[in-house]
């Protein structure tokens, strides 16, 4: 408020210059101002201009809203004994509980955005805006009585607590709470009415507790069954009791010091008094008391209204809230909580370790700064965006999705709104898990899942092959021989010895594919010992020499002079170059190619693995590349499968298999690498002898 008034006295003084200015220019001619003076004026004024255009701007700027959205325990706050309102800074209602509702016979949504003073009964605006002043003066707690007014015009008595809530939020807050005391203040004025009999009769059917005191001996005149059900005396025993005997021993200064300002006159009500029984048990009550004259004699009527219940509800209200803050906190999960605006109104201090927000962002319930942060960390930031944008639109939805930072982590997104039991909608709640090691668990189990089928399928094979093996060779053995014996009948120069000749070479092929398929579904047992891979290298090339001189010009490039030898089964490492070269030629078969071969050794740390078989430490790589015709993704999803083959008739689909397996075995891996149209490139590693 004090900042808003000095801007606009600002403003004013401005203005008052400008006009100053303005009429010394009238009275001065023009014909009188020479140039520099009229430019000097005009660049005053200009700056004036801006001046107030800068003022207006921060005028402006200080229209800020703030609404607080609070979680609550629906079920305390609307059925509490009493009525509650939440005022704003202005005493405009913001929110009222059922009871405030149905004391005023009005709903709460007709309540709401209404000042509070259109519920007080006009005579009795004046005393409440004086009381109202001081509370938006001082900021403490007031408590008075008033006559209040429903919507339908009926007055009732009530007693108001003003409590100013000081919680470090941007406006100014008061929690309110109203009880009606219609009933007592009807009694008040019979009881000043009444005759003895018809007194007594109205003053034991009061429901709370009512004492006479004396005001200057303190002693008690009667009390009535209320009071004695209360305190646990009789009616006779109230009679011979003062107001000392009735409060805690350490607390009667305090006492006193009410009893004496409420015989003074100075207020009525004394809110939460100590009040001790005859079993020495304490409770609470508020204290209303009122001057009465009996016989010509001043007497205080105190009526007790037992606070006990209130006081539990606001310590169950306290505990809850207390108890909701502990479980947010303890949450594994990262929790925001957003008003209707989407404006921060909490977040628990794993939500700020999982977004990595430094804490006085979050300090500064800036939604906007924080937002910011979210979206560094993000892989799709755009889709995040848009997915929030339209769960702000559609209020009623919930939502859960999984959302990938950049740094490789993977969260569980779950968001819901938070609404009252009449359907109000208060905000929203986000809840963020990090559920990376999951993913990751159940990338390695569909990855165990595949290998064991893989076992199993090769298990399969290896049963079927083993006969059909023995079968086809003995059949194939058979037409090699009846094709050598009608061989020996023919001389080379008579026309069906070429057709015998075709016989043996096609028996021998399906021979050693027969083999092929025999070492594939039994392989023999390996035979490990250091082994230089460059020899072997050289020997395989050799074996492919007449087929690769029409097809490529080959390289082999050998970058450590001085290398380590892998354990391995040389014949096998042979077997597996044969079929990996072999496949890169027939890549290459009908065009002119390069084949590079490149021997290195490189080193890998736990955290930067390049493929999930691999351990730490230093490897041979083997690097093949060809520039054939390349592999599709497609066809690279099943490159390694037995009898995956894109070769037709002319392929088994079984030495990539091969080539996997003898990798795998010696605790290698590989990696493949391709354009379709460019080539292919492959990348074996194999551990060296020193991490063995």
């Amino acid at each position: 408020m004090k900042k808003t008034q000095d801007k606009s006295e600002s403003a004013a003084l401005l203005r008052q210059k400008a006009e100053e200015r303005l009429r010394k220019l009238q009275k001065e001619p023009a014909s009188k101002l020479n140039k520099a003076d009229t430019l000097k004026l005009l660049h005053e004024l200009q700056v004036h201009q801006i001046e107030l255009e800068m003022q207006n701007e921060e005028l402006k700027a200080t229209k800020q809203e703030l609404e607080i959205a609070k979680i609550k325990y629906f079920e305390l706050f609307d059925q509490a004994p009493m009525g509650y309102f939440m005022l704003d800074e202005k005493l405009i209602i913001l929110e009222a509980n059922l009871t405030a509702s149905y004391m005023l016979s009005a709903e709460i949504a007709s309540m709401v955005k209404k000042p509070f003073s259109s519920f007080i009964f006009p005579a009795d605006k004046d005393l409440y805006y004086i009381r109202a002043k001081k509370l938006l003066t001082t900021l403490e707690y007031q408590v008075f009585e008033i006559r209040a007014q429903k919507e339908d015009g009926k007055e009732l008595w009530v007693t108001i607590r003003f409590v100013p809530l000081h919680d470090g939020i941007d406006k100014q807050l008061f929690i309110v709470t109203i009880s009606d005391i219609t009933e007592l203040k009807e009694l008040q004025h019979e009881l000043i009415a009444a005759k003895n009999e018809e007194f007594k009769i109205v003053f034991d059917s009061v429901p709370d507790g009512i004492i006479i005191a004396d005001m200057e001996t303190k002693k008690f005149n009667r009390g009535n069954e209320a009071i004695c059900r209360m305190l646990g005396y009789s009616g006779s025993e109230i009679a011979n009791l003062s107001v000392l005997d009735i409060h805690p021993e350490k607390d009667l200064p305090y006492v006193i010091e009410h009893f004496e300002k409420q015989a003074k006159g100075e207020y009525s009500m004394a809110s939460d008094l100590p009040v001790k029984r005859k079993d020495g048990t304490v409770f609470y009550a508020d204290i209303n008391a009122t001057h009465i004259k009996i016989d010509g004699k001043s007497f205080l009527m105190g009526l007790f209204h037992d606070t006990t219940e209130r006081k539990k509800t606001e310590e169950a209200l306290h505990f809850n809230n207390t108890l909701l803050s502990t479980q947010l906190e303890a949450s594994n999960d990262g929790i925001l909580v957003v008003d209707k605006h989407g404006k921060i109104i909490y977040s628990n201090q794993r939500f700020i370790e999982i977004w990595e927000i430094p804490v006085e962002v979050m300090a500064s319930k800036s939604d906007e700064k924080a937002l910011k942060f979210v979206l560094e960390n993000l892989a799709s930031p755009d889709e995040f965006i848009k997915r929030v944008k339209y769960l702000y639109e559609h209020k009623e939805e919930k939502s859960e999705e999984e959302v990938s930072l950049n740094d490789g982590r993977i969260l569980y997104r779950f968001s819901s709104p938070i609404n009252s039991k009449e359907g109000t909608y208060f905000g929203r709640i986000w809840f963020f898990s990090d559920i990376t090691a999951l993913k990751n668990e159940q990338k390695d189990r569909l990855s165990l899942e595949k290998q064991l089928f893989q076992s199993q399928k090769m298990e399969a094979i290896g049963a079927l092959t083993g006969g059909i093996v023995h079968d086809m060779n003995n059949i194939l053995a058979s037409i090699s021989a009846f094709a050598s014996l009608f061989q020996s009948e023919y001389s080379k120069k008579d026309g069906k010895s070429s057709y015998i000749q075709n016989i043996q070479e096609l028996a021998a092929r399906g021979a050693a594919i027969v083999n092929q398929i025999r070492n594939f579904a039994k392989p023999k047992n390996f035979s490990f010992e250091p082994i230089d891979i460059k020899p072997i290298i050289e020997s395989t090339l050799k074996l492919l020499a007449t087929k690769i001189k029409y097809i490529a010009k080959v390289s082999v490039t050998v970058i450590p002079k001085q290398r380590l030898p892998i354990m391995g089964d040389a014949t096998q490492i042979g077997q597996m170059l044969l079929n990996i070269l072999s496949n890169s030629c027939d890549a290459m078969e009908g065009k002119w190619g390069k084949l590079d071969i490149i021997i290195d050794e490189v080193s890998f740390m736990e955290h930067a693995l390049p493929l999930p078989e691999l351990k730490p430490g230093r490897h041979l790589k083997l690097t093949i590349i060809d520039t054939g015709n390349g592999i599709t993704p497609e066809v690279k999803k099943h490159l390694f499968e037995p009898f995956f083959t894109t070769k037709g008739e002319k392929g088994t689909g079984i030495g990539l298999s091969i080539v996997k397996r003898v990798i795998s075995i010696h605790n290698g891996a590989i990696s493949v690498e391709s354009t379709p149209g460019k080539g292919t490139v492959f990348n074996i590693y194999f551990p060296v002898v020193s991490n063995i």
